[in-house]
């Protein structure tokens, strides 16, 4: 549950986790699991991207939303075993950023200016958001060396509709005996 974390109220660290000092921070269930706030959640698991590949997502905010409310996204991604002491150690970089549909303005994560080059959990917090504006949620790997490619998972909560995925097929029909 990164996705969920909040600062852990310690006097003298400011800001949202993830960060140095309070790495992933308190996690906060029922933001996690949406029970008790009108809520979009998208997931995406076992994803697939080549070296160079890129996969862009679309979320509307909902012209009703509460726009003090987070749109926040997060990647993770399995890293191949690195060597003890490596300087750099996540060998394949996945990037993460997020961006209001025709702004030309990006947000990238873990409070950056910049891609990550060294985590393999990245986050985007967007707030506040714009009611009825169109999100992009770009994932993009930069580097995959030590694999063909690699799986990832994103999460996005919001109050939010996906707007360029198509809904799951409905459930097929158990035939009646006769």
């Amino acid at each position: 549950f990164e996705h969920t974390e909040r600062n852990l109220g310690i006097v003298g660290i400011d800001g949202l986790p993830p960060d140095k000092d309070q790495g992933f921070g308190r996690i906060l269930l029922n933001q996690g699991v949406n029970m008790d706030q009108v809520v979009g959640l998208f997931f995406k698991d076992w994803t697939q991207l080549l070296e160079g590949g890129r996969k862009v997502y679309n979320v509307t905010i909902l012209p009703t939303a509460d726009v003090n409310r987070n749109l926040a996204v997060t990647l993770v991604w399995t890293d191949p075993p690195s060597s003890v002491g490596a300087k750099k150690p996540v060998l394949h970089d996945l990037n993460l950023r997020v961006t209001k549909e025709n702004s030309g303005v990006y947000v990238y994560p873990n409070g950056l200016d910049t891609f990550d080059s060294t985590n393999n959990v990245e986050k985007v917090v967007i707030n506040p958001t714009e009611a009825g504006a169109t999100y992009l949620i770009e994932v993009s790997a930069k580097t995959v060396n030590m694999a063909e490619s690699q799986y990832f998972a994103l999460v996005a909560t919001g109050e939010f509709i996906v707007t360029n995925e198509a809904p799951p097929p409905p459930p097929e029909e158990k035939k009646k005996e006769e």
